[in-house]
């Protein structure tokens, strides 16, 4: 009878403990949430290279380095950062652009 109360007593501790530990230690395992700036971010992408093709052969490359900005209360509620869609875009901005001479470059503004 003395073991059964033993074991009894052992598992109602470890099952309060355990109990105690998940309510007191529910603050500190909590994901904090980062507060935003209200407004317009600005976000400066990595520079990409393009290769510029004319006549079946690469000509040259063009060096990029794309710069955006979204309301700031919009880029942190989208599930997927927009950075590839933005380089995806400008990109495929370059290559269909018909007025862009690939032999004579000029500076170029993406809308």
């Amino acid at each position: 009878m003395r073991v059964l109360v033993t074991g009894l007593w052992i598992c109602a501790v470890t099952i309060l403990s355990c109990y105690g530990a998940v309510t007191w230690g529910g603050g500190f395992f909590a994901k904090k949430t980062e507060p935003y700036l209200e407004g317009l971010q600005y976000q400066k992408l990595a520079p990409i290279n393009i290769p510029m093709i004319a006549d079946g052969k690469v000509q040259g490359y063009v060096v990029t380095v794309l710069v955006f900005t979204a309301d700031a209360k919009l880029m942190h509620t989208l599930p997927v950062p927009p950075n590839a869609f933005v380089i995806d875009e400008a990109f495929r901005q370059i290559y269909s652009d018909p007025a862009i001479d690939f032999r004579k470059l000029a500076k170029y503004d993406i809308n």
